[in-house]
This record gives structure tokens, sequence and C-alpha cells, in this order.
């Protein structure tokens, strides 16, 4: 079934820009402001109601333009129109066909409501909140891991300056060993000065115990003898990095967490709403990975 009526919002920060078109005569009968407020919101709703009480009566279409337009595009899909988000570049392209190419926030919106009158166009599918939740906080985690391995790069370069030698003792890194180490002793001079029994208690703790005085002994002899810079500029960098990095872990983890709870809590209201006898867990799927069924 066709709609009635087509609304393209042009997305803003602060105010967006709507154009109303009737599908019955294919011309724009209204072009609204809408503030992003509440107030903004409700004239909107307000108007719509003046063309037809029934959502089903109305597409909603728009650029898809990342958070833009979030809260009113939820809130629209939440009393039931439907949200068609658009391809930016077809947008653009269909645009200057029209022969149009001057660019103001109405005459976006008016292009937008021809091009949904005129060409096919898929409804996005309403989300689960804890699908939406999941989402959100898999890309999180991507965006933080990408941020972590910027951070890790770096520890490495100030190892390479302050103790090269050291990077092949510690193998890895990013283990709870070398970054206990690390920001213990964040330079060669600290490392080769430090007292004998601090550095292995360091080194025990850090490694619960799988490693004692004969490797803290060995990570002090490279230091006395290492060929890396003692600045002190260096060891200030080291403590920083190491700081943020840290951080970085601490979040990460917690991000796996909040995603293993939705995760088991999505998986038993599915089960249930598929009336399945056996509720479904990770391990039903092969992979039995957290993060990979979050994303899936």
């Amino acid at each position: 079934m066709s709609p009635t009526f087509i609304v393209a919002i042009d997305l803003s920060n602060h105010k967006h820009t709507a154009t109303i078109l009737d599908t019955r005569t294919t011309r724009a009968c209204r072009t609204v402001e809408i503030p992003v407020n509440q107030a903004g919101f409700r004239a909107f709703e307000a108007l719509l109601s003046t063309f037809s009480d029934e959502p089903e009566d109305f597409i909603i279409g728009c650029e898809a333009t990342g958070h833009y337009g979030e809260t009113l595009l939820r809130r629209l899909q939440d009393q039931g129109f439907t949200i068609v988000r658009m391809n930016p570049a077809q947008v653009v392209q269909f645009r200057q066909g029209l022969g149009r190419h001057a660019k103001t926030d109405e005459l976006d919106a008016d292009a937008m409501a021809k091009q949904l009158a005129t060409t096919d166009w898929v409804a996005e599918q309403s989300v689960h909140e804890k699908a939406r939740r999941l989402q959100s906080q898999t890309r999180l985690r991507i965006d933080f891991v990408e941020e972590q391995s910027r951070w890790i790069n770096r520890v490495r370069g100030l190892v390479n300056q302050i103790y090269p030698e050291l990077e092949v003792v510690l193998k890895r890194i990013t283990s709870p060993t070398s970054l206990a180490i690390l920001a213990h002793f964040p330079s060669q001079q600290g490392l080769a000065t430090a007292s004998l029994d601090n550095i292995t208690a360091v080194v025990k703790k850090a490694s619960w115990g799988s490693k004692g005085r004969a490797f803290a002994e060995h990570m002090q002899q490279i230091a006395c003898e290492s060929v890396g810079l003692d600045d002190v500029w260096l060891e200030t960098e080291m403590r920083l990095v190491l700081s943020q990095l840290t951080s970085l872990n601490d979040n990460i983890r917690q991000i796996e967490r909040n995603i293993k709870t939705l995760t088991d809590q999505l998986l038993a209201e599915c089960s249930l709403n598929l009336g399945l006898k056996q509720s479904l867990t990770i391990k039903s799927f092969p992979c039995g990975d957290y993060v990979m069924i979050a994303t899936l």
C-alpha cells in the first residue's frame, strides 16, 4: 500500500527541516523547521496529525547521517511511523539530476521528498531494544580496540627507546606482567637501581607466581647494560601512555561484561518468544563467543 504523505527531513544538530509531500498531487504542501526540543517535536507531531491521524499514511525519509536525528526518528518509529534511511550519495545524485546545485535545508528536504515519491525504498525495521544496546556496545568496543592498538604501538615505541632489549624478554608487551613491570619501572635507570626484592615482588604479583627472582635478576641485568636512552621525559611519557592504555583495557573489559549480560538476556527472550523448550545459550552456537554473537 502506497503512503498518502511523504515526509522528508533534512537532519541537523539543533533544528531539522521537513517537507511534507502529498503523493496524490505529487506536490509539496508544507515545509517546516523542527527545533530539537520537546516543544518542537510536539508541534511537528501536531502538524502531521492535521494531515492524518494514521501513522501508516506516512513514510518518514531522511539521509543516513549517523547520530543526527536519532531522538526524533526513534520517537516517530515508536508511534508507528515508517522510517526510511536514504543513501547520502544517492540523495546528492538525485538532487543534481533535478538541476539543483545550490544546497539549502529546504531544497534538500524537497529533493528527498520527490526522490521517495519516484523511487523504490526500503523501510527500516524496528530493532529490539536489547539488540539496539548490543549494537551500540559492540560498535563502542570496536572503537576502543582500535584506540587500544594505537596506544600499544606507542608503548612499544617507548620501550624501544628506553630499554630496547627488554621487549624480547617480556615477549607479550600487553600482558599483565609486562604492563605491571613497565608501570613500576618506566625508566632504564629506575629498573637498574631498584631493589631486587622490590622487582621480584612486582614480578611475582603480576604473573601470579609464575615468574620470580631469576626473571627479576635477568631484567635488572638488561637494564644495567641497556643501550636505551636515560631521558626523564621518556619516563614521564611512558607513565602517561600506560595510564591511558590501562584505562582503555578496563573499559573494554567492562563493555565485554555488558555484552555478555545483554546477549544472555536477548537469547532468553528470543527463546521464550519462539516457544523453545530449551533456552538458547552461547553454547548453542558453533563459535561460542559473546562478542561475535552480539555483533551478528
